[in-house]
């Protein structure tokens, strides 16, 4: 997983600015108790951050691993 489809997951999940409030601030247990940010900037495989935040706030699988094609932004 890149960074960039990691971005427009959690855009889509949780819409883009509390996806990125999230991201800043939510500490994630998996992650040492550093944020989605810091886990990425430290080394943790992008994947493995995801899994993290989607498990702390519920996300539903159904939910994780695609985004709709209307969903997404136009180029």
């Amino acid at each position: 997983m890149r960074r960039s489809e990691f971005r427009e997951l959690a855009a889509y999940v949780f819409g883009s600015e509390l996806a990125q409030t999230y991201c800043r601030e939510l500490t994630l247990v998996a992650c040492g108790n550093l944020s989605a940010n810091e886990a990425i900037e430290a080394g943790y495989p992008v994947k493995e951050v995801w899994h993290a935040l989607c498990d702390d706030m519920d996300v539903p699988q159904h939910r994780r691993w695609e985004v709709p094609p209307e969903a997404r932004p136009r180029a």
